[in-house]
């Protein structure tokens, strides 16, 4: 078994394509190629964690699509989610028995802390949130409160699409710039025997 990361599949989000300059003639291309990628890669044993902005558009066209994805899927919702705490608790109430349909568990999305295992078989805390320490994609000010609180835990994150793959003790997992694919964990383990 194998875990995954991956954030920022936007299924269903038309101007993403134009947004990120993603190589996909209409959505559906889009939602099509980012489904058989992530099945390519993982298998149904694996676990993922998707670290948010599952999709855009009608939940009821949009979600349904996490169906087709291999894995045991734990989703750190972003700020597109509609279960994402920029929402009103009315409004994340209505919609988290949706989400809750498609993924197997839901965790905060203020930053978690987890354990990984380097190759040397020793253990490094890792923080995963949808958002990094610092920058975005728009403005840099933006979900300023959202974002976790840097006690210098290497991050894995989202929220960023195409502006880095690396920066300094961040690593992006957004599909974005890992060709609309999930990560497997070697790749993170790599990275941050690269940290010192």
């Amino acid at each position: 078994m194998s875990t995954f990361y991956t954030s920022d599949t936007h299924f269903g989000h038309t101007r993403i394509i134009e947004l990120c300059n993603r190589p996909f003639s209409d959505v559906d291309t889009m939602n099509n190629t980012l489904i058989e990628n992530w099945n390519h890669m993982v298998k149904p044993n694996d676990t993922v964690f998707h670290l948010g902005d599952v999709a855009l558009g009608t939940i009821a066209d949009t979600l349904p699509l996490i169906k087709q994805l291999n894995g045991y899927k734990i989703l750190l919702p972003g700020n597109h989610d509609r279960i994402s705490m920029h929402f009103k608790q009315t409004h994340r109430e209505r919609f988290m028995p949706e989400y809750k349909k498609y993924f197997d568990e839901i965790w905060d999305e203020n930053g978690v802390v987890r354990q990984i295992q380097l190759d040397n078989g020793h253990y490094i805390d890792v923080l995963l949130c949808h958002y990094p320490y610092s920058g975005d994609s728009y403005d840099p000010t933006r979900f300023i409160d959202s974002r976790p609180k840097d006690k210098g835990l290497p991050l894995i994150h989202g929220h960023v699409h195409n502006q880095w793959t690396v920066h300094n003790r961040q690593f992006n997992v957004g599909v974005d710039v890992h060709e609309f694919m999930p990560v497997n964990e070697s790749d993170i383990i790599q990275w941050l025997s690269t940290l010192g």
